[in-house]
């Protein structure tokens, strides 16, 4: 089983919750059936750059999930979006991994 967990920035803001918060309750109930399937190694995953990957759902607009991997260990949650923000989120998620390896390599 894999460890999945959410990444809180230094400032204290959760990008991945800010989202979720967004979702009606629906959405929101398909979306974390999806995330937790994760711990499994299941779902439409694809290496997007690095350790940087994403999870796709396919409901409504098109969700993004994307998260940080480290081996067969360790998820961390980044941040989620629809079809319409995904290069915005994208770049997001981009920045937050370079701070959680600047972090472990400190």
């Amino acid at each position: 089983m894999i460890e999945v967990k959410e990444y809180q920035a230094q400032n204290g803001k959760n990008y991945y919750q800010e989202w979720l918060e967004t979702l009606d309750k629906l959405t929101l109930a398909k979306v974390l059936k999806h995330v937790r399937k994760l711990s499994k190694g299941l779902g439409h995953l694809r290496a997007v750059e690095g350790k940087l990957w994403e999870l796709k759902i396919d409901l409504g607009p098109g969700y993004r999930v994307y998260f940080y991997r480290k081996g067969n260990e360790l998820i961390v949650l980044l941040a989620g979006s629809d079809k319409s923000q995904q290069e915005r989120t994208f770049n997001l998620a981009r920045r937050l991994i370079k701070k959680i390896e600047k972090e472990e390599s400190a």
